[in-house]
């Protein structure tokens, strides 16, 4: 039967051991690149990316495209290459939301929220039930200042218990410029101890700053370094 984890994270000593067992296994080296990425670690992304890629000789069709967009995002930094891995992998795998949704984040990283907003919906479309894509939507409405939209967006992600911490940390914003300090807080209680914590505590720092609370903001800013 299949686990359901709390985080993806918690996926690593299996890909681990996978490797050990096959070094081969090309799929598990991108795995990894991912969760590494998805954690902020880049030089582990950057390392797994080019193992996926210098073993995906004995791989699918699909599993080369994924590994190629990887490869590309993390490794060369030639994003086109990886668009263009993710629309031939969209086009020839209709089912999986994995490349809209990864396009959805790409458009988002380059300021094209109008893309990123159809990517994203295209790729709740394939899989309603996948946190990832409620970010990337949320996030995208409001790089386009579709502020209530990206809030009732990264809701629906709550309501369905698949949010990710960055999708709290948006609400935490949208909840701070709406001068809601108890739902603010709610969200800051939900992030604790959990993988990428640091980034709801970066964000404190940044709001403490721009409030004029220098100390407060250094304070938080250490503690996101050490986390």
């Amino acid at each position: 039967g299949l686990m359901r984890l709390a985080h993806s994270a918690e996926a690593i000593p299996f890909f681990t051991k996978a490797i050990e067992l096959d070094p081969d296994f090309a799929s598990a080296y991108v795995s990894l690149s991912r969760i590494y990425s998805n954690l902020g670690e880049v030089e582990r992304a950057t390392e797994y990316a080019k193992q996926a890629y210098e073993h995906r000789e004995h791989v699918s069709e699909r599993e080369r495209l994924s590994i190629e967009y990887q490869y590309h995002y993390e490794v060369t930094g030639d994003q086109n290459r990886a668009t263009q891995a993710l629309e031939t992998w969209k086009q020839s795998s209709p089912q999986e939301f994995q490349p809209p949704n990864s396009l959805a984040y790409h458009y988002n990283n380059l300021g094209q929220f109008d893309r990123a907003i159809d990517e994203a919906k295209e790729a709740m479309r394939r899989n309603p039930s996948h946190g990832f894509p409620y970010s990337n939507l949320a996030h995208a409405y409001r790089g386009a200042g579709q502020f209530e939209e990206a809030r009732e967006t990264a809701e629906q992600a709550v309501e369905r218990n698949i949010e990710t911490l960055p999708t709290r940390r948006l609400l935490y914003q949208l909840a701070i410029l709406k001068g809601d300090n108890v739902r603010a807080e709610q969200h800051v209680e939900w992030s604790r101890d959990r993988p990428r914590e640091f980034e709801i505590v970066g964000c404190r720092a940044q709001i403490a700053g721009c409030l004029g609370r220098v100390n407060e903001a250094r304070e938080l800013y250490e503690e996101t370094v050490r986390m």
